[in-house]
């Protein structure tokens, strides 16, 4: 449960990052 849990929240890290690199790139 531990791991699945660390394995999302590092998803959604990425998943945010690469949102905001998109964004400044648009910009």
């Amino acid at each position: 449960m531990n791991r699945s849990r660390r394995k999302t929240g590092a998803f959604e890290r990425g998943l945010l990052l690469s949102y905001s690199i998109g964004n400044f790139i648009s910009y």
